[in-house]
């Protein structure tokens, strides 16, 4: 059984490189250089609990939804983001889906002053660093996906090929899925 713990919250891209930019060019085809995937991977596990994929974006764009349907699973102790999470709204939304902790570091805005709103200042200046050390865990995901089932995508359409994405995602939290619990039964 997945026990409660620390979640991780990013986006990455899987690239298309099946046609060149040179056959995109002489038949005037426009297609985007690669899809966007954000996920919620839980830190200890690496299931992924949340996903969406689609067209370049910042990363916080998705951030809602991703949350919330993270935390309707009951798994969600602390959130951790990266410097693209730095906003009030991340950890407002964090406490509205039920998770105590969200942890993301301040990206410095022009001015360089102090934050203003509650969530931000208390980051600002009391930064967890020890647990906010877990979020490479979800650096960590991205990278065996990359590996073990590729970082290209083949498909030609981009509503295909964010499908393609999704079936990805599925088959790793099937791979995941299998390896906890056949070494759980043993």
């Amino acid at each position: 059984m997945l026990s409660p713990g620390s979640v991780s919250i990013d986006g990455s891209g899987l690239d298309s490189q099946y046609i060149s930019p040179y056959f995109l060019r002489r038949t005037g085809r426009h297609m985007s250089p690669f899809v966007k995937i954000e996920i919620v991977a839980h830190n200890k596990s690496h299931l992924i609990l949340a996903f969406c994929a689609g067209p370049p974006c910042h990363d916080a764009k998705h951030a809602k939804p991703l949350i919330q349907h993270a935390a309707s699973l009951d798994l969600c102790t602390a959130m951790f983001g990266d410097g693209a999470f730095d906003s009030e709204d991340f950890h407002r939304e964090c406490r509205r889906a039920g998770i105590p902790q969200s942890i993301a570091p301040i990206n410095p805005r022009a001015h360089n002053l102090a934050p203003s709103t509650p969530h931000r200042k208390k980051m600002f200046s009391h930064f967890p660093k020890k647990p906010f050390g877990q979020r490479w865990q979800v650096e960590s995901t991205f990278s065996q996906i990359k590996r073990l089932l590729g970082s290209s995508l083949r498909a030609r359409g981009d509503q295909s090929r964010y499908r393609e994405a999704s079936l990805k995602i599925l088959t790793f939290n099937l791979m995941i899925h299998h390896e906890l619990f056949s070494t759980e039964q043993v």
